[in-house]
């Protein structure tokens, strides 16, 4: 529910995963009912491109960057967790 005006909001989802191009295209469809009644739709299509760190790496070296490092999350922690976002800081 929304808390402004109480309205429900339904999200479906369609995801397809190009594992050779390491490409994921998704398809995403917002649906909001009032009182029971569709009254608004939107449409949205996200391309998301995945690299591996050592890919990413290689990517900022060939075009200039020295001194790459990596960071897992946002400390400074260099560990490996999987779920973590992975932070590059390079310097050219």
């Amino acid at each position: 529910m929304r808390p402004s005006d109480g309205a429900a909001i339904l999200i479906h989802e369609a995801t397809v995963s190009d594992r050779i191009e390491q490409v994921q295209h998704i398809r995403m469809r917002y649906e909001v009912f009032q009182e029971g009644l569709l009254v608004q739709t939107q449409l949205r299509t996200h391309r998301l491109r995945w690299y591996h760190k050592h890919e990413f790496a290689m990517m900022l070296e060939s075009v200039g960057f020295r001194e790459v490092e990596m960071q897992c999350g946002y400390t400074d922690s260099s560990g490996t967790n999987p779920e973590a976002e992975l932070i590059f800081i390079a310097k050219r």
